[in-house]
């Protein structure tokens, strides 16, 4: 997670994360797609780049987060790059062409800040901390639905405080990463889509709650009570992207 993002980073769509996860690492010989028109700028006080709609990607970015969308990565510790990616943040407003899809965005992100800030990347395999889930010695208690009802639309419990939706259990080991702010490694072998809805309150000894960053042992009694899985820490190969070159000012839209 990003600290300090605008409002208009804050409220994208998980549609796009989603695509993110599902074409992770999408490195191809074959042509990019690309956006149709785009405009990159540095963000100044009181510019925005208006909301997404459709056949239209915008908003206000960090550089880091562009790229953790663009690659499909579940948490910034998975990009390794210089320290000013974080802080500064581009206004992005892009056109997709006729057909295209938002499962495409990834890999036209990757074409556009190519072209627009020069980044060039490359990926390695790094040993870190992560979550790994699997399933609770309980047995799983999520029910399996229908293929054709697996949706991008999720269901997010105020205040971060739980999620539904029908999903697959890597996208399900995307979202908890969301929250953890630590990859999480699917080792459950469960290959269908399910529905998944789980709640948490975190509390401190005084009964107040806590940040689930600072406490996630609340998220992970839910997941064990309320889904049969488990996530337990320990250190494994995480895919890292690490960035070899990248502009600060975008070049002329």
């Amino acid at each position: 997670m990003v600290a300090g993002r605008p409002r208009s980073e804050l409220g994208s769509a998980w549609a796009a994360a989603i695509a993110a996860a599902l074409t992770c690492f999408a490195f191809s010989a074959s042509a990019q797609p690309a956006f149709e028109v785009a405009s990159v700028k540095l963000h100044v006080s009181g510019s925005s780049a208006g909301p997404d709609a459709p056949r239209r990607f915008a908003g206000t970015f960090t550089v880091a987060n562009l790229i953790i969308r663009a690659y499909g990565l579940q948490t910034g510790q998975q990009l390794i790059g210089p320290d000013w990616i974080r802080p500064l943040f581009l206004d992005v407003q892009a056109k997709m062409p006729e057909g295209a899809t938002k499962e495409q965005i990834p890999r036209m992100l990757q074409t556009l800040l190519a072209d627009r800030l020069k980044l060039a990347v490359h990926k390695e395999s790094r040993i870190m901390p992560v979550y790994e889930l699997t399933v609770a010695n309980t047995g799983s208690k999520l029910k399996e639905v229908e293929p054709s009802r697996f949706s991008d639309q999720i269901l997010r419990y105020p205040p971060n405080r739980g999620f539904r939706g029908h999903l697959t259990l890597p996208i399900l080991a995307y979202l908890l990463s969301d929250f953890l702010d630590r990859y999480v490694l699917d080792s459950t072998g469960l290959k269908g889509i399910y529905d998944v809805d789980v709640r948490w309150t975190p509390n401190d000894p005084a009964g107040e709650p806590l940040p689930v960053a600072s406490e996630p042992s609340g998220l992970f009694r839910a997941i064990q009570e309320q889904l049969g899985l488990k996530l337990e820490s320990r250190r494994a190969p995480v895919p890292v992207i690490m960035v070899d070159h990248v502009e600060r000012v975008p070049t002329a839209n």
